[in-house]
């Protein structure tokens, strides 16, 4: 008796599946109707970190976020005994009141918070002193990860929204994920495939929550803490947020697919015997853990499926093309080279080349995969460039309509001028020379169409 079975077998319409993927539409639960926002965190360790919060802001604009969902960046302030003559610092400081006016510039909401607010709240909650606060945490984290640490915990307490999605500053979307806002459950984060099935707290999905935020303090403040293992290093110091947050929610974490966070991380000097071989180094990253991202990578099918990359090494925000020129040599160890020939427009000295960093072998070596990478690259800095280029715009016609300007104008000429510097890290330049211009390198909705 198998009549029963025609039923099923009309067909959902799906338009945002191309007719060639016949698999079905995800299963709608009901829709998350509270306010929502994008979160990121910047601080003044970070400045190059502006590329990735402009990136994704343009990101947010290209793959047609529902205009609701606010952007918002945690902005981790200096210690009050910053010392401004330092010329270093006072350098630093110019460079974070750009970046901060650029977010100003764009409507994005920043939150300001710091270690001294932290250590405040963290003590009224524990009723305990600031100072003891310090010295208890400093105690349980390894080197300085606790700065870093605070912030994104801090972001379980911001309230004033119902649901916010955490971004990680390497991570670039690449299709809409508005659909992470409507999970099931929260805390949502995917498993990642590149380091075991740890929950990597790169893209997650928070309810903030008062009650939670309090008993994540009373879980740090504890005096015997659970020696938590740390998901990277294996000993019992905390390395990171992410080892904190699978022990403390445990089996309360909703796992979203892979699709939502693929890791990639190509590492220099994988056989740790100081000799770098670039080609078999790409195999043992695909041996090692980067087989199902290789098989990601070479497939235009599978490429169309990856909603978000975690770019964690190379950062997409490092320059990759340097002005480095490094001695000739004889030996033929160098004949591997040729197949970067790539034209720069930095003259180097007689008797050295422009030398390429070691990850650009990757990408020559490895065909698709490689190829991919850098389209990934090209895709966050064309997003960077795009927005700056409309801000700029904007800038010069209210320049012409109004007189209060002045605390923007040496900001805006500079980046106005050169898209492509906004920290004094003048090496970014070589992206914008390098990458964007080559047409043999296409953005990712190039490549996957």
């Amino acid at each position: 008796h198998h009549h029963h079975h025609h039923h099923h077998h009309h067909h959902h319409d799906n338009h945002s599946q191309s007719s060639a993927d016949a698999r079905p539409a995800m299963v709608a639960h009901s829709p998350f109707n509270g306010s929502k926002a994008i979160v990121q965190i910047f601080d003044r360790h970070m400045e190059d970190y502006i590329y990735s919060i402009v990136s994704t802001h343009r990101a947010i604009k290209d793959l047609k976020l529902d205009h609701s969902i606010q952007h918002v960046v945690v902005y981790k302030e200096a210690p009050s005994n910053f010392d401004i003559k330092d010329r270093t610092t006072y350098g630093e400081m110019l460079e974070i009141r750009d970046c901060l006016t650029i977010l100003n510039l764009l409507n994005i909401t920043v939150l300001t918070y710091s270690d001294n607010k932290a250590f405040t709240e963290i003590g009224k909650i524990s009723s305990k002193k600031p100072s003891d606060v310090k010295t208890h945490l400093e105690s349980i984290f390894k080197d300085n990860h606790l700065e870093r640490f605070l912030a994104k915990i801090y972001v379980f307490n911001l309230t004033m929204f119902d649901r916010i999605l955490f971004l990680d500053n390497d991570i670039i979307p690449l299709l809409n994920f508005e659909d992470l806002f409507h999970v099931p459950m929260t805390p949502a984060c995917a498993a990642d495939v590149a380091s075991g099935m740890v929950l990597n707290t790169g893209v997650m999905v928070i309810d903030p929550s008062r009650e939670i935020f309090e008993a994540i303090v009373h879980d740090l403040m504890r005096d015997d803490p659970n020696p938590w293992r740390s998901a990277n290093k294996g000993d019992e110091l905390i390395d990171n947020d992410q080892d904190f947050i699978n022990y403390f929610f445990g089996d309360r974490m909703y796992v979203l697919s892979p699709y939502w966070n693929i890791l990639i991380s190509i590492h220099h000097d994988i056989a740790g015997d100081g000799v770098a071989s670039p080609v078999t180094e790409w195999g043992a990253f695909i041996e090692d853990s980067g087989r199902f991202i290789n098989w990601l990578l070479k497939f235009k099918r599978n490429k169309r499926l990856v909603k978000m990359i975690h770019m964690g090494n190379p950062k997409p925000n490092w320059p990759l093309w340097t002005k480095d020129c490094t001695e000739n040599s004889d030996n033929g160890s160098d004949d591997s080279l040729n197949g970067w020939k790539i034209p720069s427009k930095w003259p180097c000295p007689d008797g050295k080349t422009s030398r390429p960093d070691w990850w650009r072998w990757y990408f020559i070596e490895s065909g698709e995969p490689g190829l991919a990478i850098l389209s990934i690259h090209k895709t966050f800095w064309k997003r960077y460039v795009d927005e700056v280029a409309t801000m700029c715009q904007k800038f010069s016609s209210a320049a012409q309509t109004t007189a209060k300007t002045t605390s923007l104008t040496s900001i805006t000429s500079r980046i106005c001028k050169y898209p492509y510097i906004v920290t004094s890290d003048m090496k970014h330049a070589g992206w914008y020379e390098t990458i964007l211009p080559t047409k043999s390198i296409k953005v990712w909705s190039e490549l996957v169409t």
